[in-house]
């Protein structure tokens, strides 16, 4: 049975829990399901990731940069982190002192941070693609034969980069992910520029707009674009296998065709600024994945008979909508988000033929 891991719905930030007026920031976002998951004190705005992919070890060397607001004096604040060997930390520039204990990284800037002030904070460390951490039921860096993809649900973005992971506190996404010129890097967003050096390309992706943490993507491997167009110009671009191209191209280019059905189902237009699907050659922990502006799936998975595959293609493109774009207040409002995913993955099926139109019922 596949298994389709997805969430989350309703729109506002909270205030969130346990969150003193001054001094130091919570170090939870207080959540009932996830208690330890997310901090307090500040709201992340962006974060610029750079990964450094080398073949031969499992150790990824990552500088991290959040621009984040102050919502009160902070003395000390934390963000999540989880299996990264901390190297230094600076605010503003200057070197702060910084502790690690669970899956928490505190930081104590040199100055306290006013209330309302905008400020960066630098990490540079590095990242085991082996380590998974104790009660993990799948894996989250996702080996295939030729690089991996990562898989952050539902609260293991901290594991791959130091951030307030907490789905309350979307933020812009900056990926530059440098690998060997004979692969390719895809993550969130739109590519804005790719350099070659020597043996080394560097893909820098951008998100015009900000996502959960929890739906951030990076992969590496020997993939191969198929370029679309969607309603009103939506680019439409796709990374699959370079290996599986002929077979999964015209499954792929389904795709715009499924974006112009579901704009009309719900009278909205497109969240994203691109779409597309990520194709990853693994079974991929057996699920698909809303990650946002490009959902991935395995391989295998999009190879299967079109009843079988489209319906998931169509409940990863919903939670484009529902999940990405308004996104998880907490996590106990997961269930609205999978609420209209399911409903209009059914109606698919239904305008598509895979399911019998129920009868005597309303549809809609």
């Amino acid at each position: 049975m596949l298994l389709t891991v997805s969430a989350a719905a309703v729109a506002v930030p909270p205030a969130l829990a346990g969150e003193p007026a001054g001094g130091a920031g919570a170090e939870s976002a207080g959540d009932r399901l996830f208690p330890s998951l997310g901090n307090g004190g500040y709201d992340a705005g962006s974060y610029d990731v750079q990964f450094d992919y080398r073949p031969s070890t499992p150790k990824v060397n990552a500088t991290v940069t959040m621009r984040a607001t102050a919502k009160q004096d902070l003395s000390r604040f934390s963000l999540g982190a989880a299996g990264q060997d901390i190297k230094s930390v600076s605010e503003q520039g200057a070197r702060a002192e910084f502790s690690t204990s669970g899956e928490k990284l505190t930081i104590t800037p040199k100055n306290p941070v006013r209330k309302g002030r905008t400020f960066t904070v630098r990490t540079d460390c590095r990242a085991d693609r082996s380590r998974n951490l104790p009660g993990s039921f799948w894996e989250y860096w996702v080996p295939t034969k030729d690089g991996f993809a990562l898989m952050g649900r539902p609260d293991r973005a901290h594991l791959f980069f130091p951030a307030n992971d907490h789905p309350s506190d979307k933020a812009r996404f900056t990926f530059r992910i440098s690998t060997p010129k004979n692969l390719r890097a895809v993550a969130n967003g739109f590519l804005i520029s790719r350099r070659t050096a020597g043996d080394r390309t560097t893909y820098t992706f951008r998100t015009r707009h900000p996502i959960p943490t929890r739906v951030g993507q990076v992969a590496v491997g020997k993939y191969r674009e198929v370029e679309q167009r969607g309603p009103h110009g939506l680019p439409i671009r796709s990374y699959v296998p370079a290996d599986q191209y002929t077979q999964l191209k015209p499954v792929v280019s389904r795709t715009p065709a499924q974006v112009a059905w579901l704009e009309k189902e719900i009278g909205r237009p497109f969240p994203f600024e691109v779409y597309g699907m990520l194709a990853v050659k693994s079974p991929y922990n057996g699920v698909a994945l809303e990650t946002a502006t490009r959902s991935t799936f395995s391989s295998s998975m999009l190879n299967r008979p079109a009843e079988q595959a489209e319906p998931v293609m169509a409940h990863e493109l919903v939670h484009q909508y529902f999940g990405d774009a308004v996104s998880v207040r907490s996590w106990d409002d997961m269930w609205i988000s999978e609420g209209h995913a399911h409903y209009y993955q059914i109606r698919y099926e239904v305008d598509r033929g895979f399911r019998q139109r129920p009868r005597g019922r309303a549809t809609r």
